[in-house]
């Protein structure tokens, strides 16, 4: 879930720092276009294990990523390999790749691909 950032807000990494990192991450060699948006970040099915939790996966926690600043930068034209059984005529499992990075510290927060 993203929100928009407050208009007074100013982040510690730079949205050229966040491209760097992200493209550190991914091969970003054949990439078409890269992208970095800023916004408040949610991952509400990031939420911490718990003995509870793995004895009954219907109990969820609090979400560990809630509202942290952060760049988005999405690459496209990247190759993502298909990690499940592999189907011989699709070399690319998707093309397009986001890494969220906290725009406070630099740290990858995560990695996603749906395109």
């Amino acid at each position: 879930m993203l929100h928009p950032p407050t208009a007074n807000y100013t982040p510690a990494v730079s949205w050229q720092q966040a491209v760097a990192i992200a493209q550190a991450e991914e091969d970003t060699t054949d990439a078409t276009g890269i992208q970095a948006t800023l916004a408040w970040f949610t991952d509400p099915s990031e939420v911490p294990v718990t003995d509870e939790l793995v004895t009954d996966p219907a109990v969820t926690g609090p979400p560990l990523v809630v509202l942290v600043p952060a760049w988005l930068v999405r690459i496209d034209g990247v190759c993502i390999g298909d990690l499940g059984p592999s189907d011989p005529t699709r070399m690319c499992a998707a093309t397009q790749a986001t890494v969220v990075i906290n725009a406070e510290t630099g740290e990858v927060i995560e990695e996603y691909s749906y395109q």
